[in-house]
């Protein structure tokens, strides 16, 4: 339904929703909306609310990503047209037409920004790029409390090995001097004798 002032009154599942179309042509805005991701080797999809900017903590082995957004079809219809980059993994925008998901990957460990926005024939239609922040760990084996962790392990074993050696050679040495002892005693026991 629409008044005679221009708004627009449209219901939801969540209620009734006013707006004002003329509002979304005058002032720019993220129109680009994230609805959830989906992991490669995962099969429950992550909801990210419907956010423009929100961020996505992931383990090092999810790193192909699927990513579900939104856009209001009433600008920009079904067959809208989107640039968007991977900023530190694909740094020139690419094209994406009539789709509304993206799927890229594999991402190797790091932080990456997903940057999407509509492409309008209407010069009036200004946009804000919506992004995605894409943290994936690396895998803990290479973070730095395990290099300590190796570090010592290493250092450890080494002291073992040293400590072992100089062991077995103090051992050494005293079975050496006990038998120059008992030899000693023996020469001394055969001059007495004679």
């Amino acid at each position: 339904y629409s008044d005679s002032v221009g708004k627009c009154y449209v219901g939801t599942t969540k209620g009734l929703v006013c707006f004002a179309p003329k509002k979304l042509y005058h002032s720019p805005h993220h129109v680009v909306r994230f609805e959830q991701a989906s992991i490669s080797n995962d099969s429950l999809p992550i909801d990210l609310g419907g956010k423009s900017q929100t961020e996505l903590l992931l383990p090092h082995n999810s790193n192909r990503i699927t990513v579900h957004f939104s856009i209001p079809q009433i600008i920009y219809g079904k067959q809208a047209v989107f640039k968007y980059r991977i900023l530190g993994y694909e740094d020139e925008y690419k094209e994406l037409q009539g789709s509304r998901n993206l799927t890229f990957g594999p991402l190797p460990p790091g932080v990456f920004t997903l940057e999407i926005t509509p492409v309008s024939n209407n010069a009036s239609v200004e946009t804000v790029c919506s992004s995605l922040c894409i943290r994936i760990m690396r895998p803990w084996y290479t973070t730095w409390w395990a290099f300590l962790l190796w570090t010592a392990i290493f250092v450890g074993v080494a002291a073992t090995v040293y400590l072992i050696y100089r062991h077995r050679r103090t051992m050494e040495s005293e079975i050496s001097l006990q038998q120059e002892q008992r030899i000693q005693t023996e020469q001394k026991y055969k001059k007495a004798a004679q």
